[in-house]
């Protein structure tokens, strides 16, 4: 019927397209352009592949709109074009790609003086990355003809639509040939270097990094160095980090030699952007942009089990880790620490002289020396560093001063929880620490299990194992593993002091928000000291040389803090498992519980209610409470309604006269009939009183009671079976057909036998058998 009337509205835009000198504003202004263009009508897509169509399209993309509209209205018509040019028409990006005249449009929207309009760079960006994604090798053959394309861009990477244009460029080319060829160039443009130039402070001039032969420096202005430095270093985090996403995931097809990868992790990177942070004058924007390029250095990028990671992978088989290219990025994070090694005085020192900040006033008071990005960048740095593990790093730790400066860090900056949990982070590292060697050793020394030996088998305990376990040596005459940085950290750094006097100093100020981090410093330092730590901390030794060496009272008030406000702290901090012993379920309430509520006297109606409420409910009071759901139905097959219905009404009589129980015989006979069938010969039924009559009790003295409902005879007062009489019996010659009317009011008291009407609708004769009425009280049934 819908389709029928075809009541669907017809697109206003083929009449429109139909219409002579129709313009393309009319056409963008419908409301439905989006959707038919999506849908590829056809009309739409020959009119919009026009030459001169798509030309005002991208003017519409491309060039400031008049500053005489109104505001709301300036942009509305660029946004459309750039979704109708974005919408993926095959037909649309076949021809832009292919024009040249269209793409040289296009370029020179990126010859324009910096800074660009946000929202015109987006649209531009939007329409030039579909070109890159779908027509890859149109677009790469003319921008590799364009020698000034990557300077173009990063001329304009303050805004941030041209860096998410450089990384599709990147990451979005479809194809493994497309792929090495775009990276393969960009890697001869000197990508990675000119990008890396831009992070260098603007006083600074950019050196060997700024920019390829015959290219001067690009100086932006002041208010967009930070917005440059930000996008800059955005980019070579996002470059390092999906193009180790790609080796890892790629299959052995795919895989191939990234080298704009190789550049970005080479050494010769890593030593000019430290140029760019520590041998200039101080930048904010740099220090934390060049420690987020260091970060994502020292990062191993591994996927997560069963194909859930940084991408959306497939688990099949070919899609497994690259061992290999982990291995790899293991070797660029030791290069990039023993790059960082040699500038670690100089990255201490920003942590004591960071860039200037204006004092900030806050809710505690004002701040004269805030923290600044720029250290707690330098924190993280320093907690990265740490967790490599990396042996000539500790002892350049120790040497530089490093964790006095950032426990004395800590300490100032009590409401700095940041800063507090990457302290916290480097004094576990330290406490903790790993031998490189000791952790290959025990990597080569692990052995898969048999298969072919059981898990439960007990295993052996060889003579070498058992005559070390006789000869266990006291803690301090095992072997000390070099850890310069713990001893620093004990005795220079004054750690222990400082937590005795954290505990010990009851009147701390409210603005003191560290506590939590020196429980959890204390806690390392005790489980560092113990014997049933596992594994066992590797300085454990080392540890307790050194609180032997301390003076009485220090290790007496420290041993006083651990088994006191450390222990009470840590107890109330433990998260104890839930229990079943003291929780109380309603379900077991039991009714006695209520019955010794005492209700007022003049209550007696709210007593009786409570006592209903308390009574418990029988089966049967459940099986007849309420409605059943075939009493909603209209079906008149239903048998069981009728025969509900009749079991429901009491028919108990306090009299004994003959005619009350005739009617009622009556009424019953055209309800049965009513809803049943007449059964065909040679069939039995079921008699429906089977159950039932049982409870039918009369109060004449001619009342009987069967459990088989029998019916009695009149004539010769013998008890038949109404089953066998019905066999026995012919047909009636007419269907008894029931009415809605109530028989109790249209029944009159007969002054005869009750008689009726039994004639068999398909011919048969009915035998009448007459019988004067007995004495008994039954009704006459012998004129049937």
């Amino acid at each position: 019927m819908f389709w029928k009337y075809n009541s669907l509205t017809v697109s206003h835009l083929d009449t429109l397209l139909d219409k002579q000198g129709v313009t393309l504003q009319e056409i963008l202004e419908q409301e439905d352009i989006i959707q038919e263009c999506k849908s590829q009508n056809k009309k739409l897509v020959d009119y919009l592949t026009k030459q001169e169509i798509l030309s005002e399209l991208l003017d519409l993309i491309l060039q400031e709109p008049s500053p005489d509209l109104e505001e709301k209205l300036r942009f509305k018509l660029p946004n459309i074009a750039s979704e109708v040019i974005t919408c993926d028409v095959p037909q649309i990006n076949e021809k832009l790609s292919s024009d040249t005249t269209l793409l040289d449009k296009m370029y020179a929207f990126l010859e324009g003086s910096p800074p660009l309009n946000p929202l015109l760079t987006s649209f531009f960006s939007k329409a030039f990355g579909v070109l890159i994604t779908r027509r890859p090798e149109q677009v790469i053959e003319y921008i590799k003809v364009k020698e000034g394309f990557t300077g173009l861009l990063l001329t304009h990477i303050a805004t941030s639509a041209v860096m998410d244009l450089l990384l599709r460029l990147i990451t979005c080319v479809e194809g493994t040939e497309n792929k090495q060829n775009i990276l393969t160039w960009l890697n001869d443009e000197r990508l990675i270097q000119r990008v890396l130039a831009l992070l260098a402070p603007p006083e600074v001039p950019p050196g060997d990094g700024g920019g390829g032969e015959g290219e001067s420096a690009v100086t932006a202005p002041e208010p967009v160095v930070g917005e440059q430095h930000d996008n800059a270093g955005q980019l070579l985090v996002e470059i390092i980090r999906v193009s180790r996403d790609a080796q890892i995931t790629a299959t052995p097809t795919e895989r191939f030699h990234n080298p704009l990868l190789a550049t970005a992790e080479s050494p010769d990177m890593v030593h000019l952007l430290l140029g760019y942070m520590l041998d200039g004058p101080a930048i904010e924007s740099t220090i934390v942009n060049g420690v987020e390029v260091l970060l994502s250095l020292l990062e191993i990028r591994r996927p997560a089990p069963q194909g859930g990671g940084f991408y959306p992978y497939t688990t099949e088989q070919d899609s497994t880790p690259n061992q290999a290219d982990i291995d790899r990025q293991q070797g660029v994070l030791q290069t990039t620490v023993e790059c960082l090694i040699p500038r670690l005085p100089q990255l201490t020192a920003l942590l004591i002289n960071p860039p200037y900040k204006p004092p900030v006033r806050t809710t505690c008071g004002v701040l004269n020396v805030p923290l600044g990005r720029s250290r707690l960048s330098l924190a993280k740095l320093f907690a990265a560093l740490l967790s490599t593990n990396h042996p000539p790093l500790n002892s350049a730790l120790a040497q530089a001063n490093t964790t006095t400066v950032l426990l004395d860090l800590f300490f100032e900056y009590s409401l700095n929880n940041f800063l507090h949990a990457q302290v916290e982070s480097c004094v576990h590292s330290i406490v903790f620490w790993k031998e490189k060697t000791d952790l290959d050793v025990t990597q080569e020394n692990v052995t898969s299990p048999d298969p072919n030996s059981s898990s439960l088998q007990t295993p052996k305990i060889t003579e070498a194992e058992t005559a070390d376990s006789d000869g266990t040596k006291h803690p301090l005459e095992e072997k000390i593993m070099d850890n310069p940085a713990l001893i620093h950290l004990l005795t220079n750094a004054r750690l222990l002091d400082r937590l005795i006097s954290t505990w010990t100093n009851t009147n701390l100020p409210p603005i003191v928000s560290y506590m939590g981090h020196v429980t959890r410093i204390s806690n390392d330092l005790v489980m560092a000291c113990g014997s049933d730590t596992v594994p066992l901390c590797q300085s454990r030794t080392l540890l307790l040389q050194l609180f032997a060496k301390l003076p009485e009272e220090t290790q007496t008030s420290w041993g006083a803090v651990t088994t006191g406000r450390l222990a009470d702290t840590n107890k109330m901090n433990e998260v104890k498992p839930s229990t079943d012993d003291k929780r109380t379920l309603s379900s077991d309430d039991e009714d006695s519980d209520f019955r010794d509520i005492q209700f007022p006297q003049d209550s007696a109606l709210q007593q009786m209610f409570s006592d209903y409420q308390m009574q418990e409910m029988s089966d049967n009071f459940i099986d007849s409470f309420g409605f059943h759901d075939d009493e909603f139905t209209e079906s008149d097959e239903n048998v069981s309604r009728g025969m509900r219905k009749l079991n429901s009404v009491n028919f108990l009589m306090q009299t004994d006269d003959s005619t009350k129980q005739a009617i009622f015989d009556s009424v019953c006979e055209q309800r049965i009939k009513a809803f049943r069938s007449s059964p065909t010969p040679g069939d039995s039924e079921d008699d429906p009183w089977a159950d039932k009559t049982a409870e039918i009790s009369f109060g004449g003295p001619g009342a009987r009671t069967s459990g088989e409902g029998a019916v009695r005879g009149e004539g010769d007062g013998e008890a038949v079976d109404s089953s066998d009489e019905e066999e026995s019996e012919p047909a009636p010659d007419k269907m008894e057909v029931d009415n809605d009317q109530d028989p109790w009011d249209t029944v009159a008291a007969p002054v005869g036998p009750v008689a009726m009407d039994t004639s068999s609708p398909w011919g048969q004769a009915v035998q009448a058998q007459a019988a004067p009425v007995g004495e008994t009280g039954w009704a006459d049934f012998g004129a049937f």
